[in-house]
């Protein structure tokens, strides 16, 4: 619960950025910003999203999928009390005449509930390895989009300097103007 915790609070500092970035776009640097640069904004902003609605679907699915395995524990902690205990009560009930046939059914009873316990661990065992793999995809996606938060930083110091330029070059303008007037 607590990576989950840490996930989700991942996912919305991801959504704040994206809710700044989008309303950075609408600025007035967006204007001085070549149509190439508005593209890779835009594709950069759209990849982000994805990735956020990636991230969501797999902590969903790792939700319900360690759900799943808590109730499959839980079923089978309480029908292997639920057995043992019937198992108890019967032995205690039953006649010395009858005890070898009572006890073979239990024997079979006790190896259908082995088997079962058994396959009831490989489904535990086969939830855990997707929950590693949706781990180890979730890890990637978040490097993924780190890699997209760093590119959006260098574009936003690339356009940062294109204003300080035109800046210049209008004072340079002016200055050249007042000094034609």
């Amino acid at each position: 619960e607590r990576q989950l915790n840490t996930l989700i609070a991942t996912i919305e500092q991801f959504c704040a950025k994206e809710e700044s970035l989008q309303s950075e776009v609408g600025s007035d640097l967006v204007s001085q910003l070549t149509v190439d640069e508005q593209t890779t904004i835009d594709k950069l902003n759209d990849t982000i999203e994805q990735i956020t609605q990636e991230l969501k679907e797999i902590i969903q699915k790792r939700v319900e999928l360690e759900s799943t395995k808590t109730k499959l524990e839980h079923q089978i902690a309480n029908n292997y009390r639920k057995n043992r205990n019937q198992i108890n009560t019967d032995l205690e009930r039953m006649h010395i005449e009858n005890a070898r046939s009572v006890i073979e059914d239990l024997e079979r009873e006790y190896t259908i509930l082995s088997d079962k316990l058994n396959e009831h661990e490989k489904q535990t065992d086969a939830i855990d390895r997707i929950i590693n793999n949706l781990d180890k995809e979730l890890k990637n996606k978040q490097k993924e989009l780190e890699q997209l938060k760093n590119s959006n930083k260098d574009i936003d110091e690339h356009i940062n300097e294109e204003k300080r330029n035109t800046d210049k070059y209008e004072v340079k303008l002016r200055n050249a103007q007042n000094k034609v007037s």
